[in-house]
């Protein structure tokens, strides 16, 4: 949500990591990735937990309930299960090698 921070202005970040990325809606994911030069993606969440956050009008077919971690998992990015937990709650990778 940083990402419109007027001190980012002139601010570029080749990798990207998204944290709890599983509960983005996909246009909130796309802000960081578009505005700072992503050339590489880390999504970090676990799809198996809480969806998005989303009002009625939302959850409709199409609409804003779709993140891009499942995104990209229908496109055949493999998400990567973590070997250690550091948290009780279970989280999957995604690497997105390339991302231009």
């Amino acid at each position: 949500m940083a990402s419109t921070f007027k001190s980012l202005e002139r601010a570029t970040f080749p990798i990207i990591i998204l944290d709890e990325c599983s509960q983005l809606m996909e246009p909130t994911s796309l802000i960081p990735i578009s505005r700072f030069g992503c050339q590489q993606l880390m999504l970090v969440g676990d799809p198996k937990q809480l969806p998005p956050v989303l009002n009625a009008e939302a959850k409709v077919p199409g609409g804003l309930d779709r993140t891009l971690f499942d995104r990209l998992v229908e496109l055949g990015h493999v998400p990567i299960p973590l070997a250690i937990q550091y948290r009780v709650i279970s989280s999957f990778v995604l690497f997105v090698d390339s991302f231009s």
